[in-house]
Protein backbone atom coordinates (compact mmCIF):
# COMPACT_ATOMS: atom_id res chain seq x y z
CA UNK A 1 0.00 0.00 0.00
CA UNK A 2 2.74 2.21 0.81
CA UNK A 3 4.41 2.04 -2.89
CA UNK A 4 1.21 3.05 -5.02
CA UNK A 5 2.11 6.92 -4.30
CA UNK A 6 5.62 6.61 -5.94
CA UNK A 7 4.06 4.29 -8.62
CA UNK A 8 1.61 7.35 -9.78
CA UNK A 9 4.07 9.80 -9.41
CA UNK A 10 6.42 7.70 -11.72
CA UNK A 11 4.63 5.86 -14.39
CA UNK A 12 1.86 8.60 -14.27
CA UNK A 13 3.31 12.32 -13.87
CA UNK A 14 5.31 14.05 -16.31
CA UNK A 15 9.07 14.67 -15.42
CA UNK A 16 8.68 18.52 -14.35
CA UNK A 17 5.60 17.82 -12.29
CA UNK A 18 6.88 14.50 -10.55
CA UNK A 19 10.33 15.91 -9.65
CA UNK A 20 8.33 19.65 -7.83
CA UNK A 21 5.90 17.18 -6.19
CA UNK A 22 8.95 15.03 -4.84
CA UNK A 23 10.56 18.23 -4.07
CA UNK A 24 7.71 19.28 -2.24
CA UNK A 25 7.39 16.10 -0.33
CA UNK A 26 11.10 16.17 0.76
CA UNK A 27 10.82 19.65 1.95
CA UNK A 28 7.47 18.96 3.82
CA UNK A 29 9.99 15.98 5.74
CA UNK A 30 12.79 18.37 6.09
CA UNK A 31 10.40 21.30 7.88
CA UNK A 32 9.06 18.17 10.59
CA UNK A 33 12.27 16.96 11.17
CA UNK A 34 13.68 20.37 12.03
CA UNK A 35 11.52 21.08 13.84
CA UNK A 36 11.13 18.15 16.12
CA UNK A 37 15.38 18.20 16.49
CA UNK A 38 15.10 21.96 17.70
CA UNK A 39 12.57 20.80 20.00
CA UNK A 40 14.50 18.10 21.47
CA UNK A 41 17.39 20.34 21.75
CA UNK A 42 15.41 23.23 22.84
CA UNK A 43 14.00 21.05 25.82
CA UNK A 44 17.32 19.19 26.34
CA UNK A 45 19.35 22.57 27.53
CA UNK A 46 15.96 24.46 29.17
CA UNK A 47 14.58 21.54 31.32
CA UNK A 48 18.19 19.31 32.12
CA UNK A 49 21.50 21.48 31.23
CA UNK A 50 19.79 24.67 33.25
CA UNK A 51 18.31 23.17 36.14
CA UNK A 52 22.01 20.62 36.31
CA UNK A 53 24.33 23.49 35.95
CA UNK A 54 24.61 26.90 38.03
CA UNK A 55 25.32 29.75 36.45
CA UNK A 56 25.08 29.34 32.49
CA UNK A 57 26.21 31.38 30.25
CA UNK A 58 24.20 31.95 26.68
CA UNK A 59 27.27 30.62 25.08
CA UNK A 60 27.18 27.41 27.13
CA UNK A 61 23.68 26.87 26.10
CA UNK A 62 24.16 27.14 22.73
CA UNK A 63 27.19 24.65 22.59
CA UNK A 64 25.11 22.10 24.55
CA UNK A 65 22.14 22.89 22.38
CA UNK A 66 24.29 22.62 19.45
CA UNK A 67 25.80 19.09 20.56
CA UNK A 68 22.14 17.70 21.62
CA UNK A 69 20.96 19.05 17.50
CA UNK A 70 23.91 16.72 16.27
CA UNK A 71 23.33 13.85 19.24
CA UNK A 72 19.54 13.78 18.15
CA UNK A 73 20.47 14.02 14.13
CA UNK A 74 22.93 10.83 14.45
CA UNK A 75 20.69 8.89 16.42
CA UNK A 76 17.68 9.64 14.26
CA UNK A 77 19.71 8.53 11.16
CA UNK A 78 21.12 5.39 13.29
CA UNK A 79 17.24 4.63 13.97
CA UNK A 80 16.09 5.03 9.91
CA UNK A 81 19.05 2.82 8.68
CA UNK A 82 17.93 0.01 11.19
CA UNK A 83 14.76 0.44 10.04
CA UNK A 84 15.40 0.65 6.79
CA UNK A 85 17.28 -2.76 7.30
CA UNK A 86 14.38 -4.71 9.48
CA UNK A 87 11.05 -6.08 7.77
CA UNK A 88 8.71 -4.11 8.50
CA UNK A 89 5.21 -4.73 6.37
CA UNK A 90 3.87 -1.55 6.69
CA UNK A 91 5.29 1.77 7.30
CA UNK A 92 1.57 3.19 8.90
CA UNK A 93 1.56 0.21 11.51
CA UNK A 94 4.99 0.86 12.44
CA UNK A 95 3.96 4.22 13.42
CA UNK A 96 1.07 2.97 15.32
CA UNK A 97 3.48 1.24 17.19
CA UNK A 98 5.64 3.97 18.31
CA UNK A 99 3.06 6.27 18.83
CA UNK A 100 1.17 4.01 21.06
CA UNK A 101 4.48 2.85 22.90
CA UNK A 102 5.41 6.15 23.44
CA UNK A 103 2.52 8.46 23.23
CA UNK A 104 -0.14 6.49 25.64
CA UNK A 105 1.82 6.66 28.93
CA UNK A 106 2.73 10.86 28.08
CA UNK A 107 -0.82 11.38 27.27
CA UNK A 108 -1.68 9.86 30.57
CA UNK A 109 0.68 12.30 32.46
CA UNK A 110 -1.08 15.09 30.53
CA UNK A 111 -4.28 13.75 31.98
CA UNK A 112 -3.62 13.74 35.56
CA UNK A 113 -1.80 16.94 35.56
CA UNK A 114 -5.28 18.66 33.79
CA UNK A 115 -8.22 16.37 34.98
CA UNK A 116 -7.20 15.00 38.83
CA UNK A 117 -6.17 17.23 41.82
CA UNK A 118 -4.90 15.11 43.77
CA UNK A 119 -2.15 14.16 41.42
CA UNK A 120 1.90 14.76 42.37
CA UNK A 121 4.83 14.45 40.48
CA UNK A 122 5.78 11.13 42.27
CA UNK A 123 2.37 9.30 40.73
CA UNK A 124 3.01 10.95 37.93
CA UNK A 125 6.30 9.27 37.21
CA UNK A 126 5.36 5.99 38.63
CA UNK A 127 2.33 6.23 36.37
CA UNK A 128 4.94 7.00 32.96
CA UNK A 129 7.18 4.10 34.39
CA UNK A 130 4.26 1.67 35.08
CA UNK A 131 2.39 2.45 31.36
CA UNK A 132 5.89 1.67 29.59
CA UNK A 133 5.99 -1.65 31.37
CA UNK A 134 2.17 -2.45 30.91
CA UNK A 135 2.80 -1.68 27.19
CA UNK A 136 6.30 -3.77 27.11
CA UNK A 137 4.02 -6.46 28.84
CA UNK A 138 0.73 -6.61 26.68
CA UNK A 139 3.43 -6.07 23.72
CA UNK A 140 5.35 -9.11 24.50
CA UNK A 141 2.18 -11.19 25.50
CA UNK A 142 -0.86 -10.33 23.57
CA UNK A 143 -1.37 -9.47 19.67
CA UNK A 144 -2.61 -6.34 20.26
CA UNK A 145 -3.85 -3.69 18.05
CA UNK A 146 -1.22 -0.98 17.80
CA UNK A 147 -3.79 1.51 18.22
CA UNK A 148 -4.89 0.38 20.67
CA UNK A 149 -2.18 0.35 22.71
CA UNK A 150 -2.18 4.60 23.00
CA UNK A 151 -5.03 3.78 25.38
CA UNK A 152 -3.90 1.18 27.00
CA UNK A 153 -0.97 3.48 27.78
CA UNK A 154 -3.13 6.50 28.77
CA UNK A 155 -5.58 3.91 31.04
CA UNK A 156 -2.67 2.36 32.43
CA UNK A 157 -0.47 5.57 33.88
CA UNK A 158 -3.87 7.51 35.12
CA UNK A 159 -4.53 4.41 37.16
CA UNK A 160 -1.50 3.71 38.26
CA UNK A 161 -0.77 7.59 38.72
CA UNK A 162 -3.76 7.77 40.67
CA UNK A 163 -3.06 5.57 43.26
CA UNK A 164 0.91 6.43 43.31
CA UNK A 165 -0.14 9.85 44.49
CA UNK A 166 -1.78 8.23 47.44
CA UNK A 167 1.16 7.03 48.61
CA UNK A 168 3.57 10.18 47.82
CA UNK A 169 2.26 13.06 49.62
CA UNK A 170 0.51 16.08 48.75
CA UNK A 171 0.24 17.34 45.62
CA UNK A 172 2.20 20.55 44.47
CA UNK A 173 -0.67 22.55 44.16
CA UNK A 174 -1.85 21.90 47.35
CA UNK A 175 2.03 22.52 48.87
CA UNK A 176 1.81 25.83 47.92
CA UNK A 177 -1.19 27.40 49.23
Amino acid sequence: NESLFPLFIVEQLPAGIAGLLIAGVFAASMSSIDSAMNSVSAAFTTDFYRRLKDKVSEGDALSVARKATVSVGVLGTAFAICMAHSDIKSIWDQFAFFLGLFGGGLGGVFMLGIFFKRCNGFGASVGLIGSGVLQFLLITLADLNPWFMAFTGMFGCVLLGLVASMFGGKPAREEMV
